[in-house]
């Protein structure tokens, strides 16, 4: 049993699963809203990419290379073929793949979503979820493509699309308890890449993920004794989550991410992990540029967030001939042109802007280095050590530094949903820290 479930969740056939969840929405997109001859050609480009991309994978498994040796089990290789497993090392159990550690990760991500109102059978925050429910509704009454008196429906609709679609084909109730379904094994899969970037399948690290967020009570209770600010006070108690407490400045936690914008964490958590896999664990370009143009339509912030870890990837890979692969020249543009074709139909305009209004208030440094120190500074001090030659975690800290600068969407939804890729890849970060301490004892 125990090789058995080895065996299907090998790299390969989840990296192949988790290609086909990401493309479904572009493929239904494609012949729900597009002229036919774009739709095939939208199709095509996406399903050769998809297919040259796996065909590229072998069945090995293939361990993330540190320059502190992991232990890795005996008959495996790392990145580089070098010899398995150190001599002097053991795999401690903590890092060890089991059965009875998968099924208490399955048990444990579903009551997670059982929780986060996906299906309904949780309480569903407002007004995200009054928005989902809405666009459910229209994708589900009205003729595909949605369209209404006055304009169109423009959204990112890469996580509603698969669910509509079987709405429209089987009704309200199926569809809808799909929501879960679909949520759930997107939330799976992306939990898989945590756990194999991080190197540990302990359900312990689930639940330090599920918890994980920044400081954000300390943040609250030092900004509102040093600043009295009965305004910022009063919209903070009017919204009632603890991490508006730096205003426009804030990184929404996992479950926060979970709960109220949930396309973030399935497919935002799961195109991440795929980048940083193609990054890290087959150390090429080749899949690079493809992979951030399929972040376009489901998690368009993540799009743009995560341009320097794409960078960085190219960097560190040091494969430029592998660059200039069909998926990521040919198909990624147009990929890109379509949807951005699609989105600047909106009627509506996101305002965009650097945080010049917001820092004109006299706290505005205090603040951010305060937002800084407690959402990841004081993590990063601790562990810094183990990755300060690591080029990705270089460019996460930077990236994180930098994001709240930069304003987009009414509420500052870049930082807030963007940052979420960031946040990924800090906690993987977090957890290899544990393993090099473990390993230095």
């Amino acid at each position: 049993m125990k090789m058995q479930l080895k065996n299907l969740f090998s790299d390969k056939n989840i990296e192949i699963l988790s290609l086909v969840y990401i493309i479904i929405p572009y493929i239904i997109f494609a012949f729900g809203w597009l002229k036919l001859p774009v739709a095939l050609i939208l199709a095509v480009l996406i399903v050769v990419s998809a297919f040259l991309y796996i065909k590229k994978l072998d069945n090995k498994e293939i361990y993330f290379l540190s320059p502190t040796p992991y232990p890795l089990p005996q008959g495996r290789r790392t990145i580089d073929g070098e010899g398995a497993k150190p001599p002097h090392l053991d795999t401690p159990k903590f890092y060890q793949f089991t059965n009875k550690y998968f099924l208490i990760t399955i048990l444990i991500l579903l009551v997670w979503c059982l929780l986060s109102g996906m299906g309904g059978f949780g309480f569903q925050n407002n007004p995200d979820w009054e928005k989902n429910n809405a666009i459910f509704h229209d994708l589900f009454l009205y003729k595909w493509p949605v369209i209404y008196k006055d304009y169109s429906l423009v959204y990112y609709l890469g996580y509603y699309l698969p669910i509509g679609l079987v709405m429209k084909l089987f009704g309200w109730n199926i569809g809808y308890l799909l929501s879960f379904l679909w949520g759930f094994s997107g939330l799976i899969l992306a939990v898989y890449w945590l756990k194999r970037l991080s190197g540990s399948f302990s359900p312990f690290i689930i639940l330090l993920f599920i918890f994980f967020s920044g400081l954000d009570i300390f943040g609250l209770i030092t900004k509102f004794s040093l600043f009295p600010d009965p305004e910022g006070l009063s919209y903070f108690k009017q919204v009632g989550c603890i991490e508006w407490w730096a205003g426009f400045f804030q990184f929404s936690s996992m479950t926060t991410t979970l709960f109220w914008v949930p396309q973030y964490a399935m497919q935002g958590w799961l195109l991440t992990g795929l980048v940083l896999n193609n990054i890290q664990n087959h150390n090429s370009s080749r899949n690079l540029l493809f992979l951030w143009a399929l972040c376009i339509f489901g998690v368009p912030l993540i799009f743009l967030a995560i341009i320097p870890i794409i960078f960085a990837g190219i960097y560190k890979t040091k494969k430029l001939k592998e660059l200039f692969s069909f998926q990521n020249f040919i198909a990624a543009p147009f990929i890109i042109l379509v949807f951005m074709a699609y989105f600047t139909s909106k009627a509506f305009k996101d305002p965009f802007n650097a945080m010049s209004d917001y820092m004109l208030s006299p706290y505005f440094i205090v603040i951010y280095v305060l937002f800084t120190l407690v959402e990841f500074g004081l993590y990063a001090i601790v562990i810094h050590k183990y990755f300060k030659n690591d080029v990705i975690w270089n460019v996460t800290l930077i990236s994180m530094i930098l994001m709240p600068f930069i304003r987009l969407g009414g509420g500052n939804e870049f930082v807030m949903r963007g940052s979420a890729c960031y946040l990924f890849i800090f906690f993987i970060y977090i957890i290899r820290a544990l393993w090099q301490k473990s390993l230095t004892k």
